[in-house]
């Protein structure tokens, strides 16, 4: 990652960007996904880039006290600190994870609503979302750790500590890319990724102030055309945004 692409202009905001594993094995359906899934580890990687690896010591799964520093953290940055958070599908699955195992449902809700997930942005301006490995691909950036999954970080992390490493090194990955996409996109103010047939996608983000809308703003935007799909729904904003609207 070259250097200079931590040097925000002066008109953008700093941020963090924010990355997690689960413990258990990915569910199969959306209807499993706030069951306690547990965390093991989480990644931060700010503006300036200063990386951070969470975990609890290579515990089975993150204590409810690790993962409370873990909001805090978030939540200090972005309330003091002016940062922005910044996810790649975080609204629909991070947050919601982190909520879960730290029981800190107001705040993680305030924090999901206000920070800024790329994928959900491109949702609600195309329609759907590709994955944050195609982005990458499609902007000539590293990208994501090669043989490397979400669904299979679980399993390694049970298996022993040089597969714990290699998770901790894929999450830190992940923060990393989600951060230099970030940067990337307001720099090129547009967003290239491969599609499924191997060419070019292109997304030109309507921005604000410099930066990419939050999920409280990126939710208000026009619904898209989406005749063409044959199942639309599974793209729903609600499947990804409901939770955040439920009292705690």
């Amino acid at each position: 990652m070259s250097g200079d692409r931590w040097s925000l202009k002066e008109n953008q905001m700093g941020y963090v960007a924010f990355d997690l594993e689960i413990a258990d094995d990915l569910p199969g359906d959306d209807e499993e996904m706030r069951h306690d899934l547990g965390i093991t580890c989480a990644a931060t990687v700010t503006d300036t880039g200063r990386t951070r690896v969470w975990h609890d010591n290579y515990a089975e799964r993150m204590s409810k006290e690790r993962a409370c520093e873990l909001v805090k953290y978030l939540a200090t940055q972005h309330a003091e600190n002016g940062k922005t958070i910044v996810t790649w599908n975080g609204l629909g699955f991070d947050f919601r994870v982190l909520q879960e195992a730290s029981g800190m449902n107001v705040i993680c809700q305030s924090l999901a609503i206000n920070h800024i997930d790329i994928a959900f942005h491109m949702l609600c301006d195309k329609g759907f979302m590709c994955k944050l490995d195609k982005a990458a691909q499609g902007m000539n950036m590293e990208g994501k750790t090669e043989g490397m999954t979400g669904a299979i970080a679980p399993e390694l992390w049970r298996r022993d500590r040089a597969s714990q490493d290699m998770v901790l090194e894929y999450v830190k990955q992940d923060a990393v890319v989600t951060a230099e996409l970030y940067e990337r996109i307001l720099e090129d103010r547009q967003m290239r990724w491969v599609t499924g047939r191997g060419n070019l996608g292109y997304w030109y983000p309507q921005m604000s102030e410099g930066r990419l809308l939050t999920v409280g703003e990126a939710v208000t935007l026009e619904q898209p055309d989406v005749s063409w799909m044959d199942d639309p729904s599974i793209w729903d904003r609600n499947r990804f945004y409901g939770w955040v609207k439920e009292s705690p």
